[in-house]
C-alpha cells in the first residue's frame, strides 16, 4: 500500500514544491486543480497490447539505436509540446537523480549502454512497473545473466582452436593482504577475463 501511495503522488507536470496557476487579464492568479486519469484508464491506453504489436513494436535495443541517430534532427511532437516534454524530463530526471544520491551510486554509470536500454524499456512498458525484487536480481536474473555472458564466449573458444591464445595473469594484494590472481585469456577475437584465483 505504501508503494502505491508512492507512486500516485508521481506528477511529471511540475516539481515537488511548485504551484499551478494562470494569470487573468487582471494579474489575478488562479490555482488550477490538474485532475489526473486514473491507473485503469491510462493502463488500457500504454500497457495493453493488442495481437498485432508482436510484429510491430521494436526492441529496447533497436529503439535507443533510433533515438540516438535522430539526435539533432527535428521531429514532430505529438500531443506535447517541446517545452512539455522538456519539463516532465527534468522533473523524471529528478526521480532518478534522488535514487541515485539514496544509493549512493556513481554518477558514470549513465553512460553505460544498458542504462539506456533500461529507460527505454521502463518507457516501453508503461505505468505500474513493479521493479525486481532482491530475491530476483540476486537469484533467477543473474543466473540468467551468466549464462548469457558464458554463452557469448563461444566465439572466443572457437577462436583459440583455430589461431591459439595466450594466457595472462594479473596479480595483486588486497587490503586483508590475501593475494589474487586475475586470470585473462588474449586472442585475435580479443580479450575475455575467466577466473580470480585465491594465491595467498
Amino acid at each position: 500500500m505504501e508503494q502505491k501511495r508512492r507512486r500516485n503522488g508521481v506528477d511529471l507536470s511540475h516539481s515537488e514544491g511548485e504551484e499551478q496557476a494562470t494569470s487573468d487579464e487582471d494579474g489575478l492568479n488562479h490555482s488550477a486543480l490538474v485532475l489526473q486519469p486514473s491507473r485503469s484508464t491510462r493502463n488500457k491506453s500504454k500497457s495493453s497490447s493488442g495481437p498485432m504489436d508482436k510484429y510491430c513494436e521494436l526492441t529496447p535495443e533497436e529503439l535507443v539505436a533510433a533515438r540516438k541517430r535522430k539526435r539533432g534532427a527535428n521531429t514532430i511532437q505529438g500531443k506535447l509540446t517541446t517545452e512539455k516534454r522538456e519539463q516532465k524530463r527534468a522533473r523524471a530526471c529528478e526521480y532518478i537523480c534522488q535514487w541515485f544520491y539514496e544509493a549512493c551510486i556513481p554518477f558514470n554509470v549513465v553512460t553505460l549502454p544498458s542504462f539506456d536500454l533500461m529507460l527505454q524499456s521502463i518507457g516501453q512498458y508503461g505505468d505500474d512497473l513493479d521493479g525486481p525484487t532482491p530475491y530476483e536480481m540476486g537469484g533467477p536474473i543473474l543466473m540468467k545473466m551468466k549464462k548469457r555472458v558464458q554463452e557469448s564466449f563461444n566465439a572466443h573458444r572457437k577462436t583459440w582452436e583455430l589461431t591459439g591464445c595466450i594466457i595472462m595473469t594479473d596479480a595483486w594484494t588486497d587490503i586483508r593482504g590475501r593475494g589474487v590472481m586475475n586470470l585473462v585469456v588474449h586472442s585475435a577475437h580479443g580479450v575475455v577475463f575467466l577466473n580470480s584465483v585465491d594465491c595467498s
